[in-house]
């Protein structure tokens, strides 16, 4: 399947022959005096993924317009529509667009629960401390390393990021999309993957994990006690 409209309006006309929904979701308060207006929500019509919309818009729309591109299941075109539609409405005009998906619309998990909340943190409860970044970094987002990374693919991106880029295409492997920036020469905005600042919200408990060095030391402590603890209890095929 092969998309090539180079306008905006063109291209919401080819995503509607595809029978991708693009529907407009108005923020519920006043924002006029921002630099991020809109997010772009990438939406996997699975039954989880309906469930997962509905989330993310219950805070999404407290700080932005949200345009929700919604594909049906299994998805095969990936985050190629949304990720195409915020690029041409980003270029268009002249204003940063925030991405995001419904991370986790295909496979229920508590990972991608904690991401999208880690978003949620990041994107409208911090959204302040990006706004003030916005004048001098072209993409922003919670962290990528210094190969300028969009990890998870949520992220805040000017319309000079979007243009310095090809138009982006259909792709066999989701995870390419995640490298679009790779190797440029944009100011981005985000902490090293060393320094991670995770937050997952649920109800009144945050999580926080701030040093994923840290994070991945204990868990190979723990594996190696485990490891030994099992090796120590379990029966012996004594010779005789």
């Amino acid at each position: 399947m092969n998309m090539t409209a180079t306008s905006l309006e063109s291209f919401r006309q080819e995503l509607m022959s595809q029978n991708i929904e693009v529907v407009e979701h108005n923020c519920t308060q006043d924002i006029h005096n921002h630099n991020c207006r809109t997010c772009v929500l990438g939406v996997l019509l699975s039954d989880y993924g309906k469930e997962i919309e509905q989330y993310m818009l219950s805070w999404l729309t407290k700080k932005y317009n949200v345009i929700s591109i919604r594909q049906s299941a299994p998805g095969v075109l990936f985050e190629f529509p949304a990720l195409r539609f915020a690029q041409l409405f980003s270029t268009e005009f002249k204003v940063p667009v925030l991405y995001l998906h419904t991370k986790g619309a295909a496979h229920k998990g508590r990972f991608q629960r904690k991401t999208i909340n880690m978003w949620r943190f990041e994107f409208v409860e911090s959204k302040l401390a990006y706004e003030e970044k916005m004048e001098q970094y072209d993409v922003l987002l919670p962290y990528s390393g210094p190969q300028k990374i969009t990890w998870f693919n949520g992220f805040i991106a000017s319309s000079k990021a979007f243009s310095s880029i090809s138009p982006i295409k259909v792709l066999e492997n989701r995870f390419i999309y995640e490298i679009l920036f790779k190797g440029s020469s944009l100011k981005f905005y985000g902490r090293r993957i060393d320094h991670i600042q995770r937050s997952e919200a649920l109800e009144n408990t945050s999580v926080m994990y701030h040093d994923i060095n840290r994070f991945s030391a204990s868990f190979s402590y723990f594996s190696n006690q485990l490891h030994y603890f099992v090796c120590k209890h379990l029966p012996r095929n004594n010779k005789h």
